[in-house]
């Protein structure tokens, strides 16, 4: 996965790649990064092409539709939270990796009843080791919880 940047980078490169004529086929599910790159947008689903069309004649909603084969809604509306008591307490968790380096460095967190709460990063910043580093993961992670 592309950070912001990358993708921005990456829009530039095939800029300059189409500017020298050369040709790119681009695979994606970020429809965004389609709309804004593509001049043709041919959707394939389950390995069969179900559309061609260019992004003067279409948007996100009906590229959507097209990829799942179902109208689909790209706005989440729900209600605001209402979390409960802080069921978990972390500050300034410090974790190694097997190479004895520093992977999470003085992360402070809580959870409420009732929240989700979630990591995200790339691979450089340590997110395949990040689940086994949760607490009950990894018994080398001490981490007590009241």
């Amino acid at each position: 996965m592309l950070t912001p940047q990358e993708a921005d980078a990456l829009m530039v490169i095939m800029r300059t790649l189409k500017s020298q004529g050369k040709s790119i086929i681009f695979i994606t599910h970020k429809l965004k990064e389609v709309l804004e790159i593509a001049d043709v947008i041919t959707v394939m689903r389950l390995g069969q092409v179900v559309g061609t069309t260019t992004p003067a004649e279409t948007n996100e909603a009906a590229l959507a539709t097209m990829m799942v084969g179902r109208d689909v809604n790209l706005v989440v509306e729900k209600p605001p939270a209402n979390p409960g008591e802080v069921v978990l307490d972390v500050t300034n968790l410090f974790v190694q990796d097997d190479r004895g380096l520093t992977a999470v460095k003085g992360v402070s967190f809580e959870v409420r009843a009732g929240e989700i709460l979630a990591f995200a990063g790339s691979k450089e910043t340590g997110r395949p080791n990040s689940s086994r580093r949760s607490p009950g993961c990894d018994a080398r992670l001490r981490v007590r919880c009241y």
